[in-house]
């Protein structure tokens, strides 16, 4: 029996843009999660 062809889905390439805001408001927000997540967010650029 022959398999089912796979779906589109598996062969599309990623080129999503977004739009991030972020809020250092908080207590250690800077210099946990949301400072980690910006440096990374710049390093990508």
């Amino acid at each position: 029996m022959e398999q089912p062809a796979l779906p589109s889905l598996f062969s599309f390439t990623c080129d999503w843009t977004y739009d991030v805001f972020l809020s250092f408001r908080g207590i250690d927000t800077r210099n946990n999660f949301t400072g980690n997540l910006y440096n990374h967010l710049q390093h990508q650029r």
